[in-house]
């Protein structure tokens, strides 16, 4: 519209220069526009362009309000003749010049352009999703035989994530990898919840139970408190395979047989343990006391045989803590 206007002579060409800066500014509203209600980056995208614009607007608005006349005559001279072809293209050049310019003026500030975009718009904190047991609410306390039926889904869920989390910390041991961090700690972050919130609803439920679903609610307690405690150690092999990467030392290969062979005990009482308790059955409790045992044993030889490398110096000192730990947890685990 402005050209057009300076084209025909409706309009000077010193007032259309400073319309055209306005115009510029006027260009970012759809940006801005189109921003709201999107990411944080798309708003920061938006506040640059704004930014950019109103700086190169200031900037010019002054170099015309000074140089005003030098300024339209170098447009004439550029583009003589009083033909509406000159007279637009005076108009279409010094928006040209307008853009360039300010492009190169602000190249070199791109970062700190981005800096003051990120601390204008902030990120977002992401809600934190509220956790509520899968199974379970209040309302089954009113037919308590469906809520112990509900409870046992829920253990399950839990034991089905201590696995998990013990099978993640055994790949940090092995590899000195933080990698397994969120995970774990979101699981151990769903464990504990669930441990405190079905405590509290069984808790509620024996109020309402027969004498005879009194034991199986103790049990429940008994199990619930044994998985976070397992939990708590998975935690614990997490910890130690981290600050071993850290400090950049590991288990020497005798030490790491050992270790294998104790674990793979305690997976093998995890499978065993999940059947009977989802299938209620008391005859692989034996075999369970059976592996539950060759663990307290083993530890105790495992030690030993620890303390002979160390005596012979085919161990470092600096990795007894950690192997005396792993040990003991894993024993406690089982």
């Amino acid at each position: 519209v402005v050209i057009t206007m300076v084209g025909t002579g409706v309009l000077p060409l010193g007032m259309a220069l400073f319309i055209v800066l306005g115009a510029n500014i006027g260009t970012c509203v759809t940006a801005l526009l189109a921003s709201v209600g999107a990411n944080a980056n798309s708003k920061r995208v938006a506040l640059i362009h704004f930014t950019f614009n109103t700086i190169g607007t200031v900037l010019f608005a002054a170099i015309i309000w000074i140089f005003k006349e030098p300024m339209v005559n170098l447009s004439v001279s550029l583009f003589p003749g009083d033909d509406p072809m000159s007279l637009q293209m005076r108009v279409s050049a010094f928006h040209v010049i307008f853009n360039v310019t300010t492009t190169c003026l602000l190249l070199p500030f791109v970062k700190q352009l981005v800096n003051y975009s990120c601390a204008v718009i902030k990120d977002k904190q992401e809600k934190t999703e509220k956790l509520t047991l899968k199974y379970v609410d209040d309302r089954l306390l009113t037919t308590p035989q469906v809520a112990l039926m509900q409870v046992k889904k829920e253990i399950d869920y839990m034991l089905g994530l201590v696995e998990q989390n013990i099978r993640l910390s055994f790949v940090s041991v092995d590899n000195g990898s933080a990698q397994q961090s969120e995970n774990i700690s979101k699981n151990e972050e769903i464990i504990d919840f669930t441990n405190r919130a079905l405590t509290q609803f069984l808790i509620k439920l024996t109020a309402n139970v027969e004498e005879s679903d009194e034991k199986i609610i103790g049990s429940y307690f008994h199990v619930l408190n044994d998985l976070e405690r397992i939990g708590d150690n998975a935690e614990n092999f997490h910890e130690i395979g981290i600050e071993m990467l850290d400090k950049n030392i590991e288990f020497s290969a005798k030490a790491r047989v050992g270790i294998t062979e104790m674990r793979e005990r305690i997976l093998k009482m995890f499978v065993i343990s999940n059947e009977a308790f989802k299938n209620m059955n008391k005859e692989d409790l034996s075999e369970l006391t059976v592996l539950e045992e060759s663990v307290d044993s083993m530890k105790k030889e495992l030690i030993a045989s620890h303390f002979t490398r160390l005596a012979e110096g085919n161990c470092s000192a600096e990795v007894s803590p950690y192997y005396s730990s792993l040990i003991s947890g894993l024993e406690r685990v089982a």
